[in-house]
């Protein structure tokens, strides 16, 4: 599968509040030495719009997450620190995975990603996505 259209699927759950964010579009997906590039643009339900990159290694213990505002290392066996520009300086957070999870077939594939950001060692919110794909032809 080369070309793919996906539905992805982000609940962010923080202080009791959860949040559901759902896009649709398109993507291309390429093979790489270690693992898989995947580059994707789609939009919600109200036109906001995504584009993001994410990198799947084939030991399935790492992810990163790659857009214009950072790159999130997730990471099955360590904790990483995610810096993030802020007013006034830069914001530290790290990223505590829970789960990775995916399957690339040749019509299909899903993907799972679950992790926390912590600010200061104090959990700031849970991130769960789920990526479903589907060959473009």
């Amino acid at each position: 599968m080369e070309r793919f259209a996906f539905t992805l699927v982000s609940v962010t759950s923080a202080g009791g509040m959860s949040d559901t964010l759902r896009f649709t579009g398109s993507g291309r997906m390429k093979k790489t030495p270690d693992g898989w590039l995947l580059r994707y643009t789609g939009s919600d339900e109200e036109g906001n719009a995504v584009t993001s990159s994410l990198k799947l290694w084939d030991d399935g213990r790492r992810a990163v997450i790659i857009n214009d505002a950072y790159h999130l290392t997730l990471d099955a066996e360590a904790e990483v620190d995610l810096v993030l520009p802020a007013p006034g300086g830069a914001l530290t957070l790290t990223a505590v995975t829970r789960r990775l999870f995916w399957r690339l077939g040749e019509d299909d594939g899903e993907i799972t990603l679950d992790y926390t950001l912590c600010q200061a060692g104090s959990p700031a919110g849970d991130m769960h996505l789920t990526m479903d794909l589907k060959e473009e032809r």
